[in-house]
């Protein structure tokens, strides 16, 4: 049986954004021209390199009809580099959601960008999925359902063992969930709230943790917390969310991944 079969049937493919691959060409390709003729000088072969570098990914990006990302039932093959990587959604660990909107300062405030990623670490390296991809929301939520799927059993049967599970900067156990050197025990959390925490211009979905007294103990952002999905369906095994659909809300899951 080959590798290809154990990842089971296939839920979806992801392209690349040929839109944004066609604009980014039609920038970089002009820019790229304009630095031809002062390479002769040495003075624009960086630029040259640079943007000709750019224009070259961007026009394969473009041309491209090959699915950039397949996701199957049990994991998926990464097509975007030079060899296909197949992987299984339980190596995918320490995952992390991005959803910002940069805003520029004046006098180009009416400008802003808008950056969507799932970043996560694959046997020791980098994996990323970002706007360069087509659909990037769902193939996001189908990456989380998959991780989720794999992951979530293995990490009830950790806790309940008495490991010690990390989530960025906090961290979960039998006893309640710490940060540092701080504990929230079980029997002293309320619930978890949605919410959002503001970090000078940026704005980020958070979670906010409620004690028995009806205080906020902490707050948990989304772009600072590792492996968010399987957090809140960990803390769901014990307390109330409010809303219920916070998995939805905060991760962009539907409450029946939950299960």
């Amino acid at each position: 049986m080959t590798r290809t079969m154990d990842l089971g049937a296939r839920i979806a493919a992801f392209h690349w954004d040929r839109k944004r691959a066609r604009r980014l060409f039609l920038v970089h390709f002009p820019l790229a021209l304009i630095h031809l003729p002062l390479a002769f000088a040495i003075i624009g072969l960086p630029g040259l390199l640079l943007f000709g570098y750019f224009a070259l990914r961007s026009w394969r990006r473009w041309s491209s009809r090959t699915p950039a990302i397949e996701l199957h039932e049990h994991g998926g093959v990464d097509h975007r580099g030079a060899h296909p990587v197949r992987f299984r959604y339980e190596e995918l660990h320490r995952y992390q959601l991005i959803n910002r909107i940069l805003r520029f300062p004046f006098p180009f405030s009416f400008l802003s960008m808008h950056g969507m990623a799932l970043t996560a670490s694959l046997r020791g390296r980098h994996f990323l999925v970002n706007e360069h991809i087509e659909d990037i929301a769902a193939c996001i939520a189908t990456l989380q359902a998959g991780i989720l799927r794999q992951r979530l059993p293995t990490m009830r049967a950790a806790l309940e063992a008495g490991e010690m599970l990390r989530f960025g900067p906090f961290a979960m156990s039998n006893a309640g969930i710490s940060l540092g050197r701080r504990l929230l025990a079980w029997e002293q959390m309320a619930g978890v709230r949605g919410g959002s925490w503001q970090m000078g211009r940026q704005v980020d979905p958070a979670l906010m943790f409620i004690d028995a007294n009806g205080q906020r103990w902490d707050v948990a952002t989304r772009s600072g917390l590792a492996d968010p999905a399987l957090f809140i369906a960990l803390i769901a095994d014990r307390k109330l969310l409010e809303p219920p659909t916070l998995l939805r809300d905060f991760c962009g899951l539907p409450e029946s991944s939950m299960q």
